[in-house]
């Protein structure tokens, strides 16, 4: 990360897209479950090539989500709903990669790549749109996934946390779904989505996404890395501020707002 800031001049642009991750993931982590999702396209502002950025902001959401693993949200996470959707959701992410790995090796295939990236922000955007229409404004009940549906789900979802890394509004409509009340819904998409991030990084390093750019290759990189942690700190105590004195109904309108915004930012980055 830190020859990205140096390579030509200090890079203000990226600075601030990092540290805008960070607020974003640690508002996640802490009280805004989904709004995380935003981290990744934040960061792919400053780079030509989809896949690159995948690496830090994978890095970043590690150190947001093992917030979750403490007290007091610890004592939150539903275990049994996390592993219920951790299992297809990592055959999702297996298949995901593998689809990936595969698609990025073929010339000339950056329209192939933008069109599959569009084609996530819609995905997000509709299942937003429900929150809003279902939590938020309350026009119509919010749906109950049966069995086979929500298996259905959290194998696309894997899919979809790899192609895009955008799944965040996807799994939260998910464990909304299941009846999660404030506390259990953060603290077990933050738990769950950890879970999810550290299978990743195998791959990640089979595919060489830490070696270009370079992500946490030197001392100067952990060093940015221990900064960014201390604004997703902040972010997250801001995050559950929001968290306990939001009502049920308002404290999904971060969730979708975030939704919408990370489908019409990767629409627009794949119109580039």
């Amino acid at each position: 990360m830190y020859e990205l800031l140096i390579s030509n001049g200090f890079d203000y642009t990226f600075a601030a897209s990092l540290m805008v991750s960070a607020a974003l993931i640690g508002l996640g982590a802490g009280g805004a479950p989904g709004v995380g999702s935003l981290a990744g396209p934040v960061v792919a502002l400053g780079f030509t090539r989809f896949d690159k950025p995948q690496a830090i902001v994978t890095s970043l959401l590690i150190m947001g989500q093992a917030k979750c693993l403490f007290p007091p949200q610890r004592q939150h996470i539903d275990w049994r709903m996390t592993l219920f959707a951790l299992i297809p959701a990592t055959a999702g992410l297996i298949a995901g990669i593998s689809f990936w790995a595969w698609l990025i090796a073929l010339p000339d295939s950056i329209a192939a790549q933008q069109t599959v990236k569009a084609f996530c922000g819609l995905v997000v955007m509709a299942i937003s749109f429900d929150i809003l229409m279902a939590r938020v404004l309350q026009f119509y009940k919010p749906p109950q996934l049966g069995i086979v549906l929500s298996l259905m789900l959290a194998f696309f979802g894997g899919i979809l946390s790899t192609v895009a890394n955008v799944a965040g509004p996807l799994f939260t409509w998910y464990f909304q779904s299941k009846g999660a009340s404030k506390d259990t819904l953060t603290a077990t998409v933050a738990c769950f989505f950890f879970i999810l991030n550290v299978f990743k990084v195998p791959f990640y390093l089979w595919l060489g996404l830490f070696h270009e750019p370079h992500v946490l290759q030197s001392v100067a990189d952990w060093v940015i890395l221990g900064l960014l942690g201390l604004v997703t700190l902040l972010a997250w105590k801001v995050g559950a501020l929001w968290r306990a004195h939001a009502s049920e109904q308002w404290f999904s309108f971060p969730i979708c707002l975030a939704g919408l915004s990370v489908g019409l930012l990767v629409i627009w980055q794949t119109m580039g």
